[in-house]
């Protein structure tokens, strides 16, 4: 007997079911619309509309719970060449913004006259509400492609008026402000006491993010204007500030998988570490200890965790380099899938060969 028992088995079974939705709700976020029978598109309908509903949250803790849920894939185009834009990616900038004042009823099924051949299935089409609506205005664009175009622009506007600045102050005289920079060589990081904000600040962290990554240079340094590390960087997005210096800034993790999570990030923007140079890396990496100290003896923990992810397949959520300090404690529920190796003989002495070749020189 099936009593409280939701959902349909459709013939499978549960890893075989799950993995069938989730790859079924990243081609309906890819392309807006799938065909399939009608018992798959009523199961998939609840799921996908959930993921929306997260999604809509714009939160990192959402995106983690979307990624867990659904997994992530890369997007190609109608000629097989690879965008520069994940599945996730496109549910967060693009989809849920489209729905945010909408409570629910993001899809649509369609019933279509063809039978599946073999079975005689039903077949629909399942689709986003509002995939297929065009501006009246007949260039084919929609209303939601414009606001992004306009964002884009006013990006790159704002970005040209700063080049400008910057290159006007470079020509003046810096005679008034050599005391200001050494007053600032004296100053100390600021520090603020762990625990001691309120996370109502992180309200922001719920718009959305430009549609395309508009990656400039300012002041000599590289941002990303879709990257919500640099936002925080340049002061857009409040956050709980541990330490903050020219080069990096630790914060408390909005969505901390203990008390005390710790993020420290360099403020240029970086996607992966191998992109820095050791100067870089050396001046961030200072902080590290002392915030593990400090994360210690603030949260009495019995260990602490210094992760650092790169790469989408490594669990790398926000394209930003960035390192966890993570308090820890027994029987927390944080945990590592270590399934251990072995080499074969003479396989340690061929691989370390090639790794020493491939080590570039200190940058």
């Amino acid at each position: 007997m099936r009593h409280k028992v939701a959902g349909k088995q459709l013939s499978r079974n549960t890893a075989h079911r799950r993995a069938m939705r989730r790859n079924m709700a990243r081609s309906l976020f890819q392309h807006e619309a799938i065909k399939t029978t009608e018992v798959k598109a009523k199961e998939l309908r609840g799921f996908a509309e959930r993921m929306i509903t997260l999604a809509k949250s714009g939160t990192l803790h959402a995106r983690r719970q979307v990624i867990s849920e659904m997994g992530d894939g890369i997007m190609a185009d109608d000629d097989g060449n690879i965008l520069d834009l994940s599945v996730v990616q496109k549910l967060f900038d693009e989809i849920a913004p489209r729905y945010a004042t909408r409570n629910g009823g993001y899809t649509r099924i369609i019933h279509l006259s063809e039978r599946r051949i073999g079975d005689a299935g039903t077949q629909v089409l399942l689709q986003l509400v509002e995939a297929d609506s065009k501006s009246s205005s007949g260039d084919g664009s929609s209303k939601r492609q414009r606001r992004a175009a306009k964002r884009i622009e006013a990006a790159k506007v704002e970005e040209s008026d700063q080049a400008a600045k910057v290159e006007q102050s470079a020509n003046e005289t810096p005679a008034e402000e050599a005391p200001q920079s050494a007053e600032a060589e004296d100053k100390p990081a600021e520090r603020n006491e762990l625990g001691d904000v309120c996370r109502e600040e992180h309200d922001q962290l719920r718009r959305p993010c430009l549609t395309a990554a508009i990656v400039i240079e300012r002041e000599g340094m590289k941002t990303d204007e879709s990257c919500v590390f640099c936002k925080i960087a340049a002061g857009k997005i409040p956050a709980a500030k541990v330490i903050e210096d020219e080069s990096s800034i630790a914060f408390l993790d909005i969505g901390p998988l203990a008390k005390g999570h710790v993020l420290l990030i360099p403020r240029e923007h970086f996607v992966t570490l191998d992109e820095m140079t050791g100067e870089s890396a050396g001046r961030m990496l200072l902080h590290l200890p002392s915030l593990v100290h400090a994360v210690k003896q603030v949260t009495g923990c019995a260990g602490v965790n210094v992760l650092q992810n790169n790469g989408r397949v490594a669990n790398q959520v926000v394209q930003h380099v960035h390192f966890h300090i993570i308090p820890r404690n027994e029987g927390d529920a944080f945990g590592f899938n270590w399934p251990a190796g072995s080499y074969r003989p003479g396989e340690v002495e061929m691989l370390l060969e090639k790794l020493q070749k491939a080590l570039p020189e200190v940058r």
